[in-house]
């Protein structure tokens, strides 16, 4: 798409009801995602605009654990 100056998103979290509605999609047809596609009004962001770099790993993932947390209580 960006190769013809066609913009593009994909979404994921949407009420697919809503959109059986809409577009009148028949029961067993399950909307999972979108796909949006348009021409940007002020032409599209730089691909540079993001780090390239990735953070330590403790700086994004986080461990937990469920369970009994407060047996002495």
């Amino acid at each position: 798409a960006r190769e013809l100056e066609i913009g593009s998103v994909m979404v994921g979290l949407f009420d697919p009801e809503i959109l059986r509605k809409e577009f009148d999609i028949p029961e067993f047809i399950e909307p999972t995602a979108l796909i949006i596609l348009g021409y940007p009004s002020d032409g599209f962001l730089s691909a540079d605009r993001h780090e390239t770099e990735r953070k330590a790993l403790e700086e994004t993932i986080m461990y937990e654990r469920y369970g009994n947390a407060h047996a002495d209580a």
